[in-house]
């Protein structure tokens, strides 16, 4: 398979953040989200106009920012704090539609939350700097609790949840032939569900 060279044109900047935007993610309406390490949480529509803001969302760097669907986000920090996000619905009003903060999983690690992503049944994984992943379940209460934690051997800096065998192929070849990417670990989780650790 050949090459293919795309050159793609800059269509917009905008500078939401006063400080190192950290990770963005689309939602499947096409809105966008961006974390910073200026504490906040912004959300954009598709042409980047502004939907709404959340400052100091975290109370330190926000590392990074996962959505499950529509209606629902998780963010982790430098504060060590996982925080789910949930959008409350009033269907007189729909540009009242925001985000609030629904859930918070505090001192989730012992250094630095690096990345945080949602299983396919809602459980939350997280990873850190302490050399650690974490798998978080929903008890009775609706609160999260610790259900498995699996050690490495160096920082662990971000998460995929992988569940085809060709796209876990195509990644150890990218470390092999370009370097880019080192798989530390693949741990299986759930039923045909890949949890792919990642040291860029």
């Amino acid at each position: 398979m050949g090459v293919i060279d795309t050159i793609y044109k800059v269509k917009k900047i905008i500078q939401p953040h006063y400080d190192t935007v950290h990770s963005i993610s689309i939602f499947p309406s096409g809105n966008i989200i961006s974390v910073s390490y200026d504490k906040s949480i912004k959300i954009y529509d598709s042409k980047f106009n502004n939907l709404q803001e959340i400052p100091n969302a975290h109370d330190n760097f926000i590392n990074y920012v996962y959505i499950k669907d529509e209606y629902n986000f998780v963010t982790c920090s430098w504060d060590n704090n996982i925080k789910t996000w949930k959008k409350k619905i009033k269907k007189k009003n729909k540009k009242q539609n925001k985000f609030n903060l629904n859930k918070v999983i505090q001192n989730a690690h012992e250094y630095d939350t690096l990345c945080v992503i949602y299983t396919n049944n809602g459980n939350i994984i997280s990873c850190s700097k302490d050399k650690t992943i974490k798998i978080w379940e929903k008890n009775n209460n609706f609160e999260y609790q610790l259900l498995t934690v699996l050690k490495n051997n160096n920082r662990v800096n971000s998460l995929l949840l992988l569940n085809d065998k060709n796209i876990l192929d195509s990644l150890e070849i990218m470390e092999q032939k370009f370097g880019i990417i080192i798989i530390l670990n693949v741990y299986f989780f759930q039923k045909k569900r890949f949890v792919i650790i990642i040291m860029h």
